[in-house]
């Protein structure tokens, strides 16, 4: 079951000698009276309190404690997948205490490469942009990203100052087709395809202050299963699980679903099938995947749905152009805009199997 408080901002108060006021932290997972919090930021400073210090948490938007604030202990630390504290509340998080999240935070991954995911990102990320959403597309492959290739980009700043707290993320930005942001990903330094939790923090905090600007983040995470995948799928409320119809293609999407639920901050799982051949054999295998992950994860999945195999996508891959951009009104296209727009509706009023082949 996804957690509905996951990514939440929340105003974290530290007791002297600390710097006073309202700092700032993100909700990483909720469990009874235990809350899992990214490491309390003020002035671009994270502060990595010892097990055994005294906080109290309360609304992002408080500027002092309030009578609704609620006291709380740091029982625990960690610094995977991103540097976080468990804190152990007196009581109860109120879900009126928190603060709203108005950004869509979408991450595309995949238990294996092949399967067309980074296609898949852009085109739901251009769909998003085309329809007047403030969009930004992040190439979250840290080490070898190629999302700038299909959108004719040239990189803007060096990634590998991003990791080194050196560069915002968002000097990396560069304008896109129909309003798109992006972040192309292929200036990183070299230590990026293995970044530290400390990097990957930096990274993360960096997605944060995007939010600041942004309606919708699409993150293209890498293939297959990393720490790094881990820290980004964190930072989403919503995943997309993009896999193919064959046997080896789905057992490796059960694979990344189990990464997926190690953490309190489980996203909504929405299921993409790719480059569908035989439709009935793939609505069978997206049923079962779901059973599955329903009976052994307690996991619901939503089936987004197929995307048929189509010679215009082929077409437009070796001419080094992202589909949606080379045929704007072709059925693929106008398919990839539907998935984007019920992804920014309200995924929990869909159907299990609201997708479909069309």
């Amino acid at each position: 079951m996804a957690n509905p408080f996951a990514n939440r901002p929340i105003g974290v108060f530290l007791p002297p000698p600390n710097p006073s006021g309202l700092h700032l932290a993100k909700i990483l997972g909720l469990k009874d009276k235990h809350l899992l919090i990214s490491l309390p930021q003020k002035g671009g400073r994270g502060l990595w309190l010892k097990s055994g210090a005294h906080l109290t948490v309360s609304s992002p938007e408080n500027q002092k404690q309030t009578e609704t604030s609620i006291a709380g202990t740091v029982v625990g630390r960690s610094t995977k997948p991103i540097p976080l504290l468990v804190v152990s509340l007196e009581r109860d998080l109120p879900l009126g205490l928190l603060g709203k999240r108005n950004t869509l935070v979408l991450a595309v991954a995949s238990g294996k490469g092949g399967t067309g995911k980074t296609t898949l990102a852009t085109g739901l990320a251009l769909s998003l942009a085309r329809e007047g959403h403030r969009t930004a597309l992040i190439d979250a492959d840290l080490g070898g990203g190629n999302v700038a290739l299909y959108l004719g980009l040239k990189g803007n700043g060096d990634l590998g100052k991003v990791l080194r707290g050196e560069q915002p993320l968002s000097r990396c930005l560069v304008p896109g087709p129909w309003g798109l942001a992006v972040t192309p990903g292929l200036e990183a330094a070299p230590e990026a395809s293995t970044p530290s939790p400390w990097q990957l923090a930096k990274f993360c905090r960096g997605l944060e202050e995007l939010e600041n600007d942004y309606t919708c983040l699409i993150l293209d995470l890498p293939a297959g299963f990393s720490a790094a995948v881990s820290s980004l799928i964190l930072q989403a409320g919503h995943l997309v699980l993009v896999t193919g119809e064959d046997p080896a293609s789905v057992l490796d999407a059960y694979g990344l679903l189990k990464l997926a639920v190690q953490s309190e901050s489980t996203p909504k799982v929405h299921l993409l099938m790719n480059r569908v051949e035989a439709p009935a054999m793939a609505l069978d295998r997206a049923k079962a995947l779901q059973e599955t992950a329903a009976r052994f994860l307690r996991l619901q999945i939503h089936f987004l749905g197929a995307v048929p195999a189509d010679p215009m996508v082929a077409e437009a891959v070796r001419k080094g152009v992202n589909p949606v951009l080379y045929r704007p009104e072709h059925p693929y296209s106008r398919r990839i805009a539907a998935y984007a727009q019920s992804l920014v509706g309200p995924a929990d009023n869909k159907t299990a199997h609201g997708g479909g082949m069309g």
